[in-house]
């Protein structure tokens, strides 16, 4: 992806803590407000209506995703308000920097959403500290390999 992106963002905290990211190029967002709605979602300049439809999607999807994420780590998550940006990806990557905070790690999950013979390409990004990435690397390999079998 390059240039504006529209990212839903949501912070979700407990034993495993992170932020989540729902995160397309300004036309592919534009085109599943389009395929949702049945109504014309300027690529350049999105109305109210547009955005929430966009920032309900993004909430859908990221607590499904780590809903999943929390039954595989047997962990129960709590969620901030999904916030929905429209900016340039650089801008978006800045974003995520913290200072003086530990190294953090992403996981990228390309994503393609078929709707009316149609698809919408996009991404699923996680950003963790090093310790919640532990704990979700050695749970997903529990997983991946059981025990006992």
């Amino acid at each position: 992806m390059r240039g504006d992106v529209a990212s839903v963002h949501q912070i979700f905290g407990g034993p495993v803590a992170g932020d989540a990211f729902l995160l397309f190029d300004v036309e592919g967002a534009a085109q599943l407000v389009r395929l949702l709605t049945e109504a014309e979602a300027p690529v350049d300049r999105m109305g109210a209506s547009a955005k929430e439809v966009l920032s309900e999607v993004g909430n859908i999807l990221l607590n499904a995703c780590l809903g999943v994420f929390g039954d595989l780590l047997h962990v129960r998550f709590t969620f901030a308000v999904p916030r929905l940006h429209l900016e340039s990806l650089s801008s978006m990557l800045k974003s995520l920097v913290v200072e003086n905070d530990e190294i953090r790690h992403a996981m990228v999950v390309g994503a393609r959403f078929g709707i009316r013979n149609t698809n919408v390409v996009g991404c699923l990004v996680l950003v963790l500290g090093i310790t919640p990435l532990e704990r979700f690397v050695a749970a997903v390999e529990q997983w991946a390999v059981p025990t006992g079998g």
